[in-house]
């Protein structure tokens, strides 16, 4: 995790890159919470990282609303697809959240499915994605409209401490990399998507 004040001898202060990932940290866990509009006031954000230089906070967001990090709207901040990116791509060597997917996770499409189905323990959050994909492939490659949120659910035996990450892995794939598309209720793989499944699953779509 980022280090916080509490983490910080005292008079030591925090880098700027510390202070921007801890924000972004914050935010992530509050879009999980809700991915509609997982907002959080900034005197909140900046409370709870006990960051007590205003103006290194104030700087720091106003660089990542620049870069497109964050959303802010009536002192509400929120994360972006892009600031999830960002925060993977620092925290990918030390969070097993966004570590890589072993290339035998998946072995065919239609074994995924019934991994899926039987599975007892909690899905990670690449595993997820990578599962909420395959359902939706195998909708395209049988050519249905596609599937609901709780359909998909209800197919990967989502428990309910897991609706969150649900959630999350079907708002952010849809944002950063436009692997989905939703239509009214539904939701479709897009082109990017199956593109993406082709690297992650070792066998061929028929």
């Amino acid at each position: 995790m980022t280090p916080t004040n509490n983490d910080k001898p005292s008079g030591v202060r925090w880098l700027d890159v510390e202070v921007r990932l801890s924000i972004l940290q914050v935010l992530l866990d509050a879009r999980k919470r809700n991915t509609g509009t997982g907002g959080v006031p900034a005197q909140a954000v900046a409370d709870t990282i006990m960051l007590d230089d205003l103006e290194q906070f104030e700087a720091a967001i106003r660089f990542l609303w620049e870069v497109g990090h964050i959303q802010v709207s009536d002192g509400v901040l929120s994360v972006t697809a892009s600031g999830v990116d960002s925060l993977a791509e620092h925290l990918a060597p030390v969070q097993s959240n966004f570590a890589p997917l072993p290339d035998d996770l998946f072995v065919s499409v239609k074994g995924s499915l019934r991994m899926a189905k039987g599975r007892g323990d909690s899905w990670k959050i690449p595993e997820l994605k990578v599962a909420i994909l395959t359902i939706l492939l195998d909708a395209h490659v049988k050519r249905r409209n596609g599937c609901s949120r709780r359909m998909i659910g209800d197919i990967l035996d989502i428990k309910d401490t897991q609706i969150e990450d649900l959630e999350f892995c079907i708002w952010y794939p849809s944002q950063s990399k436009k692997y989905l598309a939703k239509d009214e209720r539904l939701y479709t793989i897009t082109e990017a998507g199956i593109g993406f499944l082709k690297k992650q699953l070792p066998t061929k779509f028929h």
